[in-house]
Parts: structure tokens; C-alpha cells; sequence
């Protein structure tokens, strides 16, 4: 149990805007997205109609979306772990990185 709690200490943790319902289950669902996603879609939409082996629909229709947030801890410290890599990899190197 030590051991868990020093690592927990030393590993970085999630985002604050997480709502922690990360740790039961990974997909969380995200209703203030929607809106966005729905717009996301309707734009990269190559023509309104669309016709294909499963259906077809008219983007224009398309009511709502669901949207879901991917809380995944695990997933999250392996990112971190990596950016502390690089960040280390970088300062022994004397190597800046250049920002976009």
C-alpha cells in the first residue's frame, strides 16, 4: 500500500476538469460537447445526402448527437510519464524545444 501511495505522490494527476467518474468507467458522457460536435460534423460533410451500404441520411436532419469524454487514468499517466521523459530526454541533451 506504501508503495502505491508514493507512486500516486510522484505520478501527476488528471485534469481538474475531470469529473472522476473516470475510475468506474472510461466513457463519460459529455452533454456540453454536443453542440460542438454536432456543428464539427455538419461542416466536414461533403454533400448534405448521403447513401451508403448501411443507410442513408441528410445531414440536415441529424437532431442531436451524444457525445462522450474518455477519462482514462491509466492512459493519462502513461501520457505524463512520457512528457516527463521527454522533458528529461530534453535537459540532458541541452535541447530547447520550439513552441508552435
Amino acid at each position: 500500500a506504501e508503495a502505491i501511495s508514493s507512486y500516486d505522490r510522484l505520478c501527476p494527476s488528471e485534469p481538474a476538469y475531470w469529473s472522476g467518474a473516470g475510475r468506474r468507467r472510461i466513457r463519460v458522457p459529455w452533454p456540453e460537447g454536443r453542440h460542438a460536435i454536432k456543428w464539427l460534423l455538419q461542416q466536414a460533410a461533403s454533400h448534405p445526402c448521403c447513401d451508403g451500404r448501411d443507410g442513408g441520411f441528410e445531414i440536415g436532419t441529424i437532431a442531436d448527437v451524444n457525445v462522450w469524454r474518455v477519462e482514462n487514468i491509466a492512459l493519462w499517466r502513461q501520457y505524463r510519464n512520457k512528457a516527463d521523459e521527454l522533458v528529461l530526454m530534453h535537459r540532458l541533451r541541452r535541447l530547447e524545444a520550439r513552441r508552435f
